[in-house]
């Protein structure tokens, strides 16, 4: 019988975590330090009832992240796993993964963004194949597939899309999809039709350079990232009906300006609302979070330059978890921290080192997280212990 090499204790042949929270066969550093051990996952000739049972609840709280389900499709991706070890860490458990190497798994080609329903339904922007345009895939909370919604093509025709970059979706289940290289948004409705286009290319008002991140509030009120114009924007029906950022032109350069000071923004490529309407806003090239009201006006902000824990480094998406837990994407898409209210650091999770780097990331009405990883074809969802 194995033993742990950190504590001693006996191993049982199908735990691969100790409950100190060592990996099996790889001593435990010390709490605080930081550092990575090499784990590929086993290729693994099991069932999915067989995969269903395997249980890694005794994970310790010091860290560690390992699938507990759906391990076969992650090692057919050649994932190589890794835990990140430390006090802060957080392990957790992949519910389901979407794409992969099965022969009767649904093919996925580089998806690209991802939005969660009430009802935790999922949708995922994906490429029809490498050469043409998108399309948007629902599935059911298990992560079957429910339907193809809609695919457009890159041609010029009133839905297409060159360059996807974010979804939302609002009470009616309609649609809206950023386009960083028209510059505008695009909204379906439930079933797929196009249905109108917000914003043209330029620095104007009703105008957009590189627009990413999304967010629909319950009125049906449009949140855009507006990020080469270093802003944030409102839009109310089809009228832009508010601006934050400098919103002044560099007549230098002949864009908007970016700056750095309260309420001023330099790409800010990410965008989340909170239940009592604040707006959290990620300040990319300026290393932070901006809370803003309703109104748009300055909270506050939290964050500092840095790959240690608890600093942020470009930060490019930020969504909401359980009670407003505020969690962000940083260091090029190759982790997840989360932060309360009030801008204090709670834990990381470190990605898988072969996953490659996330393009989007969001979070359920029961806080599970789904993570699209278009370098593997695959959207995962994982469930955090929290």
């Amino acid at each position: 019988m194995r033993s742990c090499e950190s504590c001693g204790k006996s191993l049982r042949p199908e735990q691969f975590i100790c409950e100190c929270g060592a990996a099996a066969g790889v001593a435990q550093p010390e709490i605080g330090n930081f550092g990575e051990i090499d784990m590929k996952v086993p290729k693994l000739d099991l069932g999915k009832a067989e995969l269903r049972s395997l249980d890694l609840s005794f994970a310790g709280a010091k860290g560690g992240s390992l699938p507990s389900f759906d391990l076969k499709s992650m090692a057919d991706a050649n994932i190589d796993l890794r835990t990140r070890q430390g006090s802060r860490g957080r392990p957790y458990r992949i519910e389901f993964a979407i794409g992969g190497a099965e022969a009767d798994s649904v093919r996925l080609c580089r998806p690209a963004a991802v939005a969660c329903l009430p009802n935790r339904d999922l949708l995922v922007l994906d490429f029809k194949n490498e050469e043409s345009g998108v399309r948007i895939q629902r599935f059911d909370a298990d992560g079957g597939l429910r339907k193809v919604v809609t695919q457009q093509g890159k041609d010029s025709s009133e839905g297409s899309i060159a360059v996807p970059a974010a979804l939302a979706i609002d009470f009616r289940e309609h649609i809206f999809v950023s386009d960083m290289d028209g510059g505008c948004v695009k909204e379906f409705g439930a079933d797929g039709a196009f249905l109108s286009s917000h914003g043209r290319a330029g620095t104007g008002e009703g105008e957009l350079d590189t627009p990413r991140a999304l967010v629909v509030d319950a009125k049906g009120n449009l949140y855009i990232a507006d990020s080469g114009n270093n802003r944030i924007t409102r839009w109310r029906e089809y009228n832009q009906d508010l601006v934050v950022g400098i919103n002044r032109l560099d007549e230098a350069y002949g864009w908007l300006q970016a700056g750095d000071g309260p309420g001023e923004f330099d790409d800010p490529q990410g965008l989340a609302l909170g239940s009592s309407g604040h707006i959290f806003v990620a300040d990319t090239n300026n290393h932070r979070i901006q809370k803003l009201d309703s109104l748009g006006q300055y909270v506050s902000s939290f964050g500092s330059e840095g790959e240690e824990a608890g600093k942020l480094s470009y930060p490019n998406h930020v969504r909401l978890g359980p009670g407003d837990e505020i969690l962000v994407a940083d260091l090029g898409g190759r982790r997840l921290q989360s932060f309360d209210d009030d801008g204090n650091f709670s834990y990381e999770i470190a990605l898988p080192e072969d996953a490659g780097a996330l393009t989007d990331f969001a979070v359920d009405s029961q806080g599970r997280i789904v993570i699209a990883l278009p370098s593997r074809h695959l959207v995962i969802a994982m469930e955090v212990s929290r």
